[in-house]
């Protein structure tokens, strides 16, 4: 059946595992790209020792139930080691070379990778809008600028993020990846090129180009031409796998609240270029040692040289994005990097360090971020060892500016732009938000939407610095100088944008809590009434027509406001394992907060009467309370775009 996502762990699983890896992988003290200087020689001997010694606590620290882990030097595999089991039901044991893990978004850099073969092919240009490349269907000319291959790959289209009808359980529910694109697509929010913002679907849409003009179709292109050179046949995009590989694919896993490993079920994607792929370490392996050997015998020298320059920053002084690749810095070192997180359960992440030989690929059929995060900064600290630090640790900060010199106004909300903004999954932000404070001129505190609080010091021309990480904070200003949002050394994929009070969630959280108080007394009257006369065994009290008129409206918008959010809830907890959210019920869920508009013109009509008449002063208070709540309501569900959703 078809599944659809909700906030949930399906929905937040992918955004934390960017989100901690990136903080892992770091951005550094200094944004231009880092020399490495002498790289490391990294040995079998020298890596097994690494990974072994690594992996002998790990599993008690960061629970998981199978991982593989690859490491490349010298043009070869240095290291391939597997741990664990391939499910809590399946005890047979991890091999690097035989076992499958679900990679995620990693698979990107496969789709990419194909991308810029036709780019090299004179089949494909970077700066043609992708139009030319699509028959069925076309992307809406919303703005002058049309989008290109060049901003799908640096994920600045520009487009809306969705994730609705994304995955199912019921592999023959899969409208296919044309149908797909074609009826989910996404709004064009803003002109492309201008920022980052994540986007499955711009990967999906490059990946479903790669298939058209190749007329081979994706699956077909990445076997022949990436896979089949590489010799890496234990890779596969198909859905399901074939019957050679399936039996070798491990079964998915997350972590509860209470840390405690729990198997999910197999769901299949349908945007697959994005990152329904299954893979062997080895195999990406050689997909890293291509990239890292000039293109190997996947791309010439100067396309692969291209895929590892910067594309685009949200700040020319941070990492940002190269092409498909994400930059990154750790210990003063540049990385390109990505990560991938499955719906499935499986997560992981592939490093390469360019100007070396060397990157690594994690693997793993839990969703813990906390391991690869571990092994990234463990990895670096084993064979990079910091640069740039003082003897305790600290980054020099020398290149601070003095307090005097700097202006900031940057106090206030943020949140991260990678989520919907018209779609109605965009209630699963409403409590996620960053804070920004400045205890002092020179200095800001971020307490970030992934729970990192961090303190940064200012290096001058708003950008700031986080004297013990390194990593880097760069306030973006409107036209009148204003701090409108930021961007984060840490995560080049996305931008912060300044909340407006509408926007935050301690204004929603107490708009919502003072009105469903409002209308749950309302809605409860009835009831408690009766139980206050039966215990004072008194009469139920003669009323004026208009007061039962008056009263009897303000009980029926207390129960459809009240009882809107418990349905509202109900049908989100329902949405993972069905098709509930395509369904009339929940079109008429969503949409009850129309009817509360239209009474609350009766209710203001209603107010006028029982302020006029004989009406008790307890019903006038709750009549006059009632209305503003009731539009709360509407408004709520407006902003958050529940209202007018038609499936």
């Amino acid at each position: 059946m078809k599944q659809h996502y909700r906030p949930d762990v399906w929905r937040v699983a992918p955004l934390l595992a960017v989100i901690w890896l990136i903080v892992a992988v770091g951005a550094p003290a200094v944004a231009a790209p880092a020399d490495t200087g002498e790289a490391p020689s990294i040995t079998a001997e020298s890596a097994g020792r690494f990974v072994e010694r690594f992996f002998a606590s790990a599993r008690e620290t960061y629970p998981f139930v199978g991982t593989a882990v690859s490491i490349v030097d010298h043009g070869g595999i240095v290291y391939a080691g597997g741990f664990g089991e391939y499910g809590l039901d399946d005890p047979r044991t991890v091999d690097p070379e035989k076992t499958l893990f679900g990679a995620g978004s990693i698979g990107k850099l496969i789709t990419w990778t194909a991308v810029m073969q036709l780019v090299e092919d004179n089949v494909l240009e970077l700066d043609t809008d992708v139009n030319a490349y699509l028959r069925s269907f076309q992307i809406p000319p919303t703005f002058d600028e049309p989008i290109t291959l060049r901003h799908l790959l640096t994920h600045t289209p520009g487009f809306d993020d969705t994730t609705i009808g994304s995955v199912s359980r019921d592999l023959d529910a899969l409208v296919g990846l044309e149908r797909y694109l074609s009826e989910y697509m996404p709004a064009r929010l803003r002109p492309p090129g201008r920022v980052t913002q994540y986007s499955n679907y711009g990967a999906a849409l490059a990946g479903y180009i790669v298939g058209e003009v190749s007329g081979q179709g994706f699956n077909e292109y990445v076997e022949h031409r990436v896979f089949s050179p590489l010799a890496m046949d234990r890779s596969s995009f198909r859905q399901p796998l074939p019957p050679g590989l399936a039996d070798e694919a491990t079964s998915g896993h997350v972590l509860t609240p209470s840390g405690a490993v729990t198997a999910v079920p197999h769901v299949y994607g349908e945007i697959f270029p994005a990152g329904t792929g299954f893979f062997t370490v080895t195999d990406l392996a050689s997909f890293m040692i291509a990239h890292l050997s000039h293109g190997g015998p996947i791309l010439s020298r100067d396309t692969a040289q291209l895929m590892q320059t910067r594309a685009f920053a949200n700040d020319e002084r941070l990492p940002g994005m190269a092409l498909g690749f994400i930059e990154g810095q750790a210990n003063g070192v540049r990385t390109l990097w990505h990560t991938g997180t499955s719906p499935a359960g499986s997560h992981g992440i592939m490093v390469l360090v360019p100007g070396t030989e060397i990157g690594f690929v994690m693997l793993s059929n839990t969703v813990n971020t906390g391991l690869s995060r571990a092994f990234v900064t463990a990895f670096f600290a084993e064979f990079f060892p910091a640069a740039g630090r003082t003897a305790s640790g600290e980054l020099d900060d020398s290149a601070s500016v003095a307090a005097t010199t700097v202006r900031s106004g940057a106090a206030g909300r943020y949140r991260a732009n990678w989520h919907s903004h018209r779609g109605i999954e965009k209630i699963d932000v409403v409590v996620r938000e960053a804070r920004i404070t400045e205890p002092s001129p020179g200095t800001l505190v971020a307490r970030f939407d992934d729970g990192v609080t961090r303190e940064y010091v200012a290096l001058g021309d708003d950008l700031y610095r986080d004297p013990v990480g390194g990593t880097l904070l760069a306030l973006t200003r409107d036209e009148r100088g204003r701090v409108v949002g930021f961007s984060r050394g840490d995560r080049p994929i996305t931008a912060y944008d300044r909340l407006p009070l509408r926007e935050t969630s301690v204004f929603n959280i107490v708009l919502m809590n003072l009105s469903l108080t409002v209308l749950g007394a309302f809605a409860a009257r009835p009831v408690v009434g009766a139980v206050l006369r039966g215990v004072r065994h008194r009469p139920k009290p003669v009323r004026s027509r208009t007061d039962r008129a008056a009263r009897g409206l303000g009980v029926a918008t207390g129960a459809l406001g009240f009882g809107f959010f418990i349905l509202y809830a109900a049908v989100l907890a329902l949405s993972a394992t069905t098709t509930i959210l395509k369904s009339p019920l929940s079109i008429l869920v969503f949409n009850l907060p129309a009817l509360l508009i239209l009474i609350a013109v009766a209710l203001a009509i209603a107010t006028v009467s029982a302020w006029r008449g004989n009406s008790s002063l307890v019903t006038r208070i709750h009549l006059t309370l009632l209305t503003p709540a009731a539009l709360a309501v509407a408004w709520f569900a407006w902003n958050w775009n529940i209202l007018g959703y038609m499936g």
